[in-house]
């Protein structure tokens, strides 16, 4: 655990972290700056005021930042789903195809019964490749929404600090 002592808009704290002492400081000096920069910005600085206005902003700040995050990560799910249904699609035209074989054999008239146990094994495992797709897919597609759930709230509390920002501004 590190101790550290800080100066934050005018006076001194000791804080203690199991993070480095290095990221304590900056942690502490983000938060002066964004403290002496609102208190710069209003007319009649009340302390309170200034408090809760950094607060906002910082909060604010971390949620764009979260929803970046989910965005990214969306946008990775997104394509992880479309190569998915890709491979899905490229092992059923496989087993199409080899359905049309076995189809041409039984018209020509005989199968070589070792050429239809080959056939049919492969057959079967990639259908059994195909159901695990599948169930990959609707995996993501259950973690998509999730994440896209999670976007949309972080979204509407964004939307919530910047009001009471503006807010707290006006008063």
């Amino acid at each position: 655990m590190n101790k550290v002592t800080v100066h934050i808009f005018g006076r001194e704290y000791s804080l203690m972290s199991d993070k480095s002492k290095e990221f304590i400081i900056r942690v502490a000096s983000y938060v002066d700056d964004e403290i002496n920069k609102v208190a710069s910005e209003l007319k009649n600085p009340v302390r309170d005021d200034i408090l809760i206005l950094a607060c906002n902003n910082i909060a604010e700040k971390l949620l764009l930042e979260q929803s970046k995050d989910i965005a990214q990560e969306n946008n990775s799910l997104n394509k992880t789903i479309e190569n998915l249904q890709r491979e899905n699609a490229s092992l059923m035209l496989e087993l199409e195809q080899k359905d049309v074989r076995l189809k041409s054999y039984e018209m020509s008239g005989g199968i070589d019964p070792q050429e239809l146990a080959k056939i049919e094994k492969e057959k079967a495992q990639q259908r059994e490749t195909v159901k695990k797709l599948n169930d990959q897919i609707e995996k993501y597609k259950i973690l998509n929404d999730e994440i896209q759930s999670k976007f949309y709230e972080l979204q509407m509390k964004l939307a919530k600090l910047e009001q009471e920002n503006e807010d707290l501004k006006n008063n």
